[in-house]
């Protein structure tokens, strides 16, 4: 194994973590913790833009569209007939893509 292969491993285990366990807190915060709820969807940004930064446009998308299945089952949990709330974290998810594309295609076209 190279040493860029060994950091490339250690990378991916670094954003499936912090993906795994913000998800998990996610699912262990009680439903009227609403502010804590708000921090933990804003981490995912997090591993997204490390995902591209580290992976460009393949690892950026892998790591949104995963955190976005990941979350939509919380979404779909708690949803409340498309409420302001409801639609905020749909757009949230869908910003999560496009963060993670274009932090991918800036990353793939880089020096």
């Amino acid at each position: 194994m190279t040493r860029k292969t060994k950091i490339d491993f250690t990378r991916m285990i670094v954003t499936a973590l912090m993906v795994g366990v913000t998800t998990w807190l996610h699912f262990v915060t009680q439903e009227n913790q609403y502010y804590d709820h708000i921090v933990l969807r804003e981490l995912y940004f997090l591993p997204i833009l490390l995902g591209a930064f580290w992976f460009g446009l393949q690892g950026g998308l892998a790591t949104s569209l995963s955190i976005s299945a990941l979350y939509l089952p919380l979404v779909l949990m708690h949803w409340q007939a498309f409420s302001p709330d409801d639609f905020a974290k749909i757009l949230e998810m869908i910003l999560f893509i496009v963060v993670a594309v274009v932090m991918g295609l800036l990353r793939d076209r880089g020096p």
